[in-house]
């Protein structure tokens, strides 16, 4: 543990010789241990494919109520099948609810990725939409913008 990240844990110096008292041992292995877990934690939350938590839920569809309002409905409830959004690495998906049983016997080692990115959890835990959902965003939109093409512009 480098000494700076927390004043207790330095060591102090005595006559030119390092010295540890056993509180600041104490402190040492507790601080490990605590950064150990926490670390574990994290690597399995991250890892695991799994719906949105509420935070993240409200996050995400605050950023998607910017594009397409209200239009949000129609992307969870389609006639054709049932959708849904899963988390995987930081990552929002958007998939069948078919894809994501099917997916679920896949190692998540192994799984890349799983339907439409719809965007990534920073670690600030912000939301960035990404590219690969502007299909989506351009048929539900609140407003559209048609342009003609280069060609067809009068002189």
């Amino acid at each position: 543990i480098h000494p700076s990240i927390h004043p207790s844990l330095r060591v102090r110096r005595r006559r030119g010789r390092r010295t540890t008292t056993p509180h600041t041992l104490r402190l040492r292995e507790n601080y490990q241990q605590q950064h150990q877990e926490e670390e574990g934690r994290l690597r399995k939350e991250t890892s695991t494919m799994r719906p949105l938590t509420e935070e993240e839920t409200t996050t995400f569809f605050e950023k998607l109520a910017k594009y397409i309002g209200r239009n949000i409905r129609f992307l969870l409830d389609r006639k054709d099948e049932n959708y849904c959004f899963r988390l995987h690495k930081d990552r929002v998906y958007y998939a069948s609810e078919k894809l994501v049983r099917k997916a679920q016997s896949v190692p998540r080692e192994n799984l890349g990725c799983l339907g439409t990115c719809f965007g990534k959890f920073t670690k600030s835990k912000k939301f960035r939409l990404e590219i690969t959902c502007l299909e989506y965003l351009a048929r539900f939109a609140l407003y559209k913008i048609w342009i003609k093409p280069a060609g067809s512009l009068v002189e």
